[in-house]
């Protein structure tokens, strides 16, 4: 479930410039990739459930692909802008400390992987401000701004090195 109402993430959506090709991580049901790909901007998504047949319905099945952030179905430096508006959370099936570190570590290096040059990336508060940071700066982000959310997740703005 997420930590964000639909407004809070639309508020997200339009704080940032479209500009050029955006990817949209964990989209559900992609109502905002409709009506964003229905007003000319370039985005796409990643989920991890199946809603197929809600998205061929919508037309818009060819833009989102089902996956996982640690998987990302995606070439590298495929996105200008890569979107992460609910926060990362490992599966279930991840129970230690070391697990999850070493989840985390994957998905933000995905995440960076696929993007070109900005990001946003909702983390959730497993720690603290200082060590998120060093699992952000290992996987190559340059953090522009790190803010705690008053729901206690940390909001990221970033940018590649490059």
């Amino acid at each position: 479930m997420s930590n964000l109402t639909i407004s809070d993430k639309d508020k997200i959506f339009t704080k940032y410039p479209w500009v050029g090709k955006t990817l949209e991580i964990d989209c559900g049901d992609a109502k905002r990739i409709k009506i964003a790909r229905d007003r000319g901007h370039s985005i796409w998504g990643l989920e991890k459930k199946d809603f197929k047949p809600s998205w061929s319905l919508m037309g818009i099945d060819h833009f989102i692909k089902q996956g996982v952030v640690t998987d990302i179905p995606y070439p590298d430096k495929t996105f200008d802008f890569v979107i992460c508006p609910d926060a990362l959370k490992p599966p279930e099936s991840i129970s230690t400390l070391a697990l999850t570190a070493t989840w985390y570590g994957s998905a933000l290096r995905e995440i960076y992987r696929v993007g070109r040059k900005d990001f946003f990336i909702k983390l959730p508060s497993t720690y603290d401000m200082k060590t998120w940071l060093k699992h952000l700066i290992t996987a190559g982000f340059n953090v522009i701004m790190m803010q705690k959310s008053l729901q206690g997740n940390y909001l990221v703005e970033a940018n590649s090195y490059v």
